[in-house]
């Protein structure tokens, strides 16, 4: 493989596995506050 498309292949993978940690960070967040969420409206409703 010529030298300037594997360093620029490594780039783009270096870029899809910080997209990938950051969707993967943002998914725990979103599932954490929903649960919090659904916990805090129970004791609401109890």
């Amino acid at each position: 493989m010529h030298t300037t498309l594997h360093k620029e292949l490594l780039a783009q993978i270096a870029k899809l596995k910080r997209v990938t940690q950051e969707l993967s960070l943002e998914s725990l967040v979103n599932f954490v506050w929903m649960q919090q969420h659904k916990f805090n409206h129970n004791q609401l409703n109890n």
